[in-house]
C-alpha cells in the first residue's frame, strides 16, 4: 500500500476556503450562455434532444477545456458561478443546465426508470423501511458519498436559509491517511463490500452489488463510497455479516471525511453549479428544515475522453453504464 500522487488530494488548510474552486464566468462567456439558451429554446426541442449543435457555446471553448481538465486531472471540484440570472424560470435553468452537460460530457440515466435529469428536493419521504427511496429525496443529511458517472453537476435554484450545506472531500486524500495510519484497514477498504442497489439494479441483477471501496489501478484511485447502502444491505439474508475489520476502516475513513483538515463546507449560492468527479471526491450535505424551497438539479456525466475504470466497477449501477461507454468509445478509435 502506498500513498497516491494527484492535484486532487487536496486538503482544506491548502485551499483555504471553496473560492479556490471557484470558475467565475466572464461576461463575454455569460452573454454566451444566454445566446446559447436562446437558440435551444427557439429549435422547439424536448430538453433531452438538445445537443451540444443545439446550445452553441460560441467562445467558451477555453472554458469548456479548461473545466473538463480541472475535473478529470486537477482538483476534481469546481464550483461554477455566474449563472444566477435564469433560475427565476426552471424551464430555462433546465435547458442551460443541459446545455452545459452537453458540452462537458455524455448524460448518464441515474434510476431505474432512466431519467437523464434529477430534481433534488425534499419529497417528504424516507429511505428507512422503503426500497426505492434515496436520500437525496429526503431533507436529511447526506453522509459523504458519490454518484454514478465520471462526474457529477448539481445547479442550485433555490437555497434553504439554513442547513443544506455543500461538503466535498478528496478521496484520494483519506486513502493516503489511511495508507499512512493503517494500510491494513487501507488492504480492507479495497476488498469487496455489499452495497443495496436500493432497486435501482438493472434487469437480471442482484438487488445487492459487490464492489471494494477504493480501487487502484496504475497510480490512481477510483472510490465507492455510500455507507448508509452498505448498512442498508445488512437486511438481505444472503449479505455476509460485516466483519470488525470492515465497521474499523469504515469508522476511520468517517472520522477522516468528517475532518476539518479533509472537509471542505460551504453553501452554494443560487445560480452556482457544483462539480466533481466520482472517483476521486467524495460528497455529502448538511440536513434542513422539511418546510425550506431548497430545489438543485443534477446530472450525472460521462467524459467523451475519461480514464479507463477498473472492471471491478463494471458491474455497479453508478459506474457500469460509464464502464461500457468507455468501451465503446475506445473501440471507435
Amino acid at each position: 500500500m502506498k500513498a497516491i500522487e494527484s492535484r486532487a488530494a487536496w486538503r482544506v488548510d491548502e485551499l483555504g476556503s471553496e473560492q479556490a474552486l471557484v470558475v467565475a464566468l466572464t461576461q463575454h462567456e455569460r452573454r454566451s450562455f444566454d445566446v446559447a439558451l436562446l437558440a435551444a429554446r427557439r429549435s422547439g426541442l424536448a430538453l433531452t434532444d438538445i445537443s451540444r449543435e443545439d446550445f452553441p457555446l460560441t467562445g467558451c471553448e477555453g472554458l469548456i477545456d479548461r473545466l473538463i481538465r480541472e475535473i478529470r486531472d486537477g482538483r476534481g471540484a469546481l464550483i461554477l458561478r455566474g449563472l444566477h440570472r435564469h433560475i427565476a424560470d426552471p424551464q430555462a435553468a433546465a435547458v442551460l443546465f443541459w446545455g452545459l452537460g452537453q458540452h462537458l460530457g455524455i448524460p448518464e440515466p441515474q434510476d431505474a426508470e432512466g431519467a437523464l435529469l434529477h430534481h433534488i428536493r425534499d419529497i417528504g419521504a424516507d429511505v428507512r423501511g422503503t426500497d426505492n427511496i434515496r436520500g437525496f429525496q429526503t431533507h436529511h443529511p447526506l453522509a459523504y458519498h458519490n454518484d454514478g458517472g465520471d462526474f457529477f453537476m448539481l445547479y442550485c435554484l433555490e437555497q434553504s436559509q439554513a442547513g443544506g450545506d455543500s461538503i466535498l472531500v478528496s478521496a484520494v486524500s483519506v486513502y493516503n491517511e489511511i495508507v499512512r495510519r493503517r494500510p491494513d484497514l487501507a488492504r480492507v477498504l479495497c476488498q469487496p463490500f455489499a452495497f443495496d442497489a436500493r432497486a435501482n439494479q438493472r434487469p437480471g441483477e442482484r438487488r445487492v452489488q459487490d464492489a471494494p471501496i477504493f480501487s487502484v489501478e496504475d497510480n490512481r484511485l477510483h472510490v465507492l463510497y455510500k455507507r448508509g447502502y452498505i448498512q442498508l444491505a445488512q437486511r438481505f439474508e444472503e449479505v455476509p455479516r460485516l466483519t470488525a475489520a470492515q465497521t474499523e476502516a469504515m469508522d476511520l475513513m468517517d472520522e477522516l471525511c468528517g475532518d476539518a483538515r479533509f472537509c471542505l463546507r460551504f453553501r452554494l449560492q443560487p445560480g452556482d453549479i457544483e462539480i466533481a468527479n466520482n472517483f476521486l471526491i467524495l460528497h455529502g450535505r448538511t440536513g434542513y428544515e422539511a418546510t425550506e424551497p431548497r430545489h438543485l438539479l443534477r446530472q450525472w456525466l460521462t467524459l467523451r475522453e475519461g480514464s479507463p475504470i477498473p472492471e471491478v466497477l463494471s458491474r455497479t449501477r453508478e459506474f457500469g453504464l460509464t464502464w461500457e461507454r468507455r468501451q465503446q468509445l475506445h473501440a471507435a478509435d
